[in-house]
């Protein structure tokens, strides 16, 4: 990009490329370490398990953690699009309307999980036990009632990353 042909562009200090390729190092960093995080502590579960229990127990730990994740990832999905939102409101310094977006959309979204918590929690077993036979609808019925039990406190607070990524 040096090139005059592609355009002559230069980094200079008096016009603040520096000061945004810092800013954005740093974002990228803590996006990172986020997403790494969230990577290890998904993955690290079977680990744990396989390790003091045995390997062979992890499948019915796994198959109920996968049907869960869909119900993740919807979230995910769901909350993921307020991040650029909750950035510009603290660009802005407007916290009144990044805290009335937060509440108000909360609660919609636990709504809506919460619907789909109970409808996993009332048919999820027999899912399992259609999906992976009898035996997983058995021996993961408890590990998938932990599972959402765990996941329902984690949901109470849907938009956390969101607007913590969008503070920077």
């Amino acid at each position: 990009i040096r090139h005059p042909n592609y355009g002559g562009f230069h980094f200079r200090k008096a016009l603040g490329y520096l000061a945004s390729i810092r800013e954005m190092l740093t974002f990228g960093i803590k996006s990172f370490s986020l997403g790494l995080a969230g990577k290890v502590s998904y993955n690290t579960d079977s680990i744990v398990i396989g390790t003091f229990i045995g390997p062979a127990v992890i499948p019915f730990f796994v198959i109920p953690a996968a049907l869960l994740n869909i119900l993740k990832n919807l979230t995910q999905a769901t909350t993921l699009g307020f991040l650029p939102f909750f950035s510009d409101l603290h660009a802005k310094n407007d916290r009144s309307a990044a805290n009335s977006t937060y509440l108000t959309n909360s609660r919609y979204v636990v709504g809506m999980a919460v619907c789909c918590l109970l409808g996993v929690g009332f048919l999820g077993p027999d899912f399992l036990g259609r999906w992976m036979g009898i035996e997983f609808a058995v021996r993961g019925k408890a590990v998938l009632w932990i599972l959402l039990g765990a996941y329902g406190l984690q949901l109470l607070n849907p938009f956390q990353n969101q607007l913590l990524t969008g503070m920077g």
